[in-house]
């Protein structure tokens, strides 16, 4: 079907995804037409015109989009907003896993993604396998098709996942499962479906779930055929820890080897990011928790490492969440600040219960988390929000902290 020279496909959005996947289809000699609703850039505009790719922009046109035989969307597009046929409609995950000859590791979940799939091509590559990490990580799996890999470590998305109809891996990751993205999914039982679809795709493999997940733990109805495993923290390891152990058991490797090599592996920026101490005041980058289950995560990692007294920064953009849970940590919160679009509503929720503190912006938040900081504090940037209301990404807003330390100690560096 795909080799048919009548047969096209319609891209529906203009960034990173929608990018990558026109350069595939271009590649391979496929016809496709792209809709993006917002303005193209100028440089992939000319190259659209230079390849005579006939497009639409600042608009998405359901007939121009419906003379395809197959629509390709971007993550944040829902189908149905569009007035778009379900049958019809693939994502760019999908696409990928047509064309890819190796094996898949897909990875979801509310909360670590990000750092297990790079621990994971990390150990990968270390042991001697040619992996690379992709997917929502930042670099769309469609773009990896053609490069010398044995193994594709995907993480997942809800949004991909939601418009998924084929990606089924060979081993399937559920790290677990807590409110996000109710801003865009309608509820939480079509965030947890999106999730877990591709899991039901399944007809061989590994499927490896956490036990200790309210959502997870009822699962059924996996293919006969599909190995199921389960983890949980203990024995010194966290989640990521254990499900890593337990996805390179699955693939050969014992544990005590896969351990002392993830020792040296660094970590990502932005997650629990030591950044700098002084006179006895740790800072701690967290900007990647973007929900408050992140949020609580790096909590008790922190409390289990036994930091008893932290001055938290939390605030940004909404996602439609809760942050009630935040309670459970009162006993180890010193100042709780509360900044950005969101600080007043987490103000209302949870300020009335510790010394809580509004701020405009981060910048006032850090000041004011600097002057209440005392030799044996913890400030931890661990926002339980997006960051749109005052930067760009998260990756930017940590940025910004990350100067914001290098100068306050640079300050007292220089007297």
């Amino acid at each position: 079907m795909l080799s048919m020279k009548r047969y096209r496909f319609a891209i529906v959005g203009g960034g990173i995804t929608g990018k990558a996947v026109a350069q595939f289809l271009l590649h391979r000699g496929l016809s496709f037409i792209l809709s993006s609703k917002d303005a193209l850039d100028g440089a992939f505009r000319h190259w659209l015109f230079s390849h005579e790719i006939e497009f639409e922009e600042g608009k998405n046109s359901l007939d121009f989009i419906s003379r395809a035989d197959e629509i390709v969307v971007s993550p944040s597009v829902r189908p149905e907003a569009l007035g778009l046929d379900r049958n019809r409609v693939i994502s760019e995950l999908d696409l990928a896993s047509r064309f890819f000859d190796g094996k898949i590791i897909a990875v979801t979940g509310t909360n670590g993604k990000s750092s297990t799939v790079s621990a994971l091509e990390f150990l990968l590559n270390y042991f001697g396998i040619k992996a690379v990490a992709c997917g929502n990580i930042g670099r769309p799996f469609i773009s990896v098709i053609d490069d010398d890999v044995e193994i594709a470590v995907v993480e997942a998305s809800s949004f991909q996942l939601f418009s998924s109809r084929e990606l089924s891996p060979d081993i399937g990751v559920i790290l677990n499962l807590a409110e996000d993205h109710l801003d865009w999914h309608r509820d939480m039982d079509e965030y947890v479906a999106a999730k877990t679809s591709m899991l039901f795709r399944m007809n061989e493999g590994m499927v490896l779930l956490n036990s200790d997940d309210e959502y997870l733990s009822s699962l059924e109805g996996f293919a006969p055929d599909v190995c199921v495993r389960w983890f949980s923290k203990g024995n010194g390891l966290n989640e990521n820890e254990t499900c890593i152990v337990e996805v390179m058991d699955y693939l050969g490797y014992k544990q005590e080897d896969v351990l002392a090599a993830l020792r040296e592996f660094k970590g990502l920026d932005y997650r629990m990011q030591f950044v700098a101490s002084h006179n006895g005041i740790i800072f701690i980058n967290d900007s990647k928790a973007t929900n408050p289950a992140s949020t609580f995560w790096g909590l008790d990692l922190l409390k289990g490492k036994g930091f008893y007294s932290i001055i938290l920064l939390v605030g940004g953009s909404s996602k439609g969440l809760r942050f009630s849970g935040l309670l459970k940590y009162r006993d180890i919160i010193k100042v709780l600040i509360c900044y950005g679009q969101e600080g007043e509503r987490i103000f209302e929720q949870v300020g009335s219960w510790t010394p809580s503190l509004i701020a405009t912006g981060l910048r006032e938040a850090f000041s004011i988390a600097v002057d209440n900081a005392q030799q044996g504090d913890v400030v931890l940037l661990s926002p339980m929000c997006a960051s749109f209301d005052e930067f760009s990404s998260y990756k930017e807003r940590g940025k910004v902290f990350n100067e914001l330390v290098e100068g306050f100690v640079c300050t007292f560096r220089d007297r």
